[in-house]
């Protein structure tokens, strides 16, 4: 029994998901400061738009942006089965 994860990337804006019912949440959606996680995961990375790693953290359900300026980020995260999963952020 797996899941599968189909992403499409697209020259702009970064990555488009379609998730399984069994995903990862993240939330809030825009987010402030604290940007939190429905499960703990093993690895988190936030990337910019054009692909350059910002910050990196593991073992955590919870990640802060407050250092960040406002925009778009890739998340990208591996859960402890894993899996990775990729989700678009704004930062306001």
């Amino acid at each position: 029994n797996s899941s599968v994860f189909t992403q499409s990337v697209s020259t702009c804006t970064g990555i488009e998901e379609q998730l399984t019912s069994t995903s990862l949440l993240v939330f809030p959606n825009p987010v402030k400061n604290t940007l939190f996680f429905s499960k703990t995961v093993i690895e988190t990375s936030v990337y910019d738009v054009s692909g350059k790693l910002l910050l990196y953290k593991e073992n955590s359900n919870s990640i802060d942006l407050s250092e960040l300026s406002n925009g778009v980020y890739i998340i990208s995260f591996k859960d402890d089965k894993g899996q990775k999963y990729f989700k678009k952020v704004i930062k306001n």
